[in-house]
């Protein structure tokens, strides 16, 4: 009978060396490539472990897409920002490059908001239940009318968000798909916004006006990148139609007729 030390030490590192010498080859077939991370929780085992990514993007010479995942860490940072990936991912030679330092503390995305959106669904699906139990138990908080209102009208705001995760998430997602879900969610909030005086905002119009500012803060110069602009242009799904300003129509159209 084989026995664990012999796959744990033997068996399973050689297969790493062969995958991982496979995987360099095959990197050499992308002119060009594209990196990004990931952090996620597994519940496979008795108790809950979190790990962090790392994979290559690319596109070969005969417009083939590939995906190689490059190294899985475990992962004991807070998985709310990004800076806290650098402290856990120098161990790792793949995160040493400065090149990919410098792109992640750059990103400083916050990752568990959608967390937070799924509590406020069990919640407002649990409401029956949790008002009948706030009495009986020792809880000094009492959720108002307004407030269950409240958290109806964050989830129906972060629910936008979450269909935008969703939709560049997929392995069929392109640069393409930038532009017109960043300016889309600009126009959703816009109108949540409304026209009112910041001072006569509720809750949720200024959770919206938060929102917005914040995205047109991260996202202010999308437009003016030159890659995402051409490679809207090019998708036949948008064109032109999908630009908000029109000197990223006509700057499209002067690069691609030079």
């Amino acid at each position: 009978m084989v026995s664990r030390f012999h796959i744990t030490e033997k068996v399973i590192p050689e297969m790493y060396q062969r995958v991982r010498a496979k995987v360099l080859e095959l990197l050499k077939d992308l002119p060009h490539i594209v990196i990004t991370t990931d952090i996620w929780t597994s519940d496979s085992s008795s108790q809950s472990n979190d790990f962090i990514s790392l994979t290559a993007h690319g596109i070969t010479a005969t417009f083939e897409y590939k995906s190689y995942c490059l190294e899985v860490l475990p992962f004991d940072g807070s998985h709310t920002v990004f800076g806290s990936l650098i402290a856990t991912g120098n161990q790792s030679q793949a995160f040493k490059d400065d090149k990919v330092k410098e792109m992640i503390t750059k990103a400083r995305i916050y990752l568990r908001w959608d967390s937070t959106l799924q509590a406020l669904r069990r919640l407002l699906e649990q409401r029956v239940a949790v008002q009948a139990c706030l009495p009986r138990i020792t809880c000094k908080a009492e959720l108002t009318t307004e407030e269950w209102i409240m958290m109806e009208k964050v989830v129906n705001i972060l629910r936008y968000f979450e269909e935008a995760t969703k939709s560049i998430s997929k392995s069929t997602a392109t640069l393409s798909d930038a532009i017109p879900l960043i300016n889309s969610l600009r126009k959703l909030l816009e109108n949540m916004r409304g026209s009112s005086p910041r001072e006569e905002e509720n809750i949720s119009q200024k959770f919206a006006g938060d929102l917005l500012m914040a995205l047109n803060e991260r996202f202010e110069d999308l437009e003016n990148e030159e890659i995402y602009c051409l490679a809207t242009t090019l998708d036949p799904r948008y064109k032109t139609r999908i630009f908000q300003l029109h000197s990223t129509t006509s700057t499209a159209k002067s690069v691609l007729w030079s």
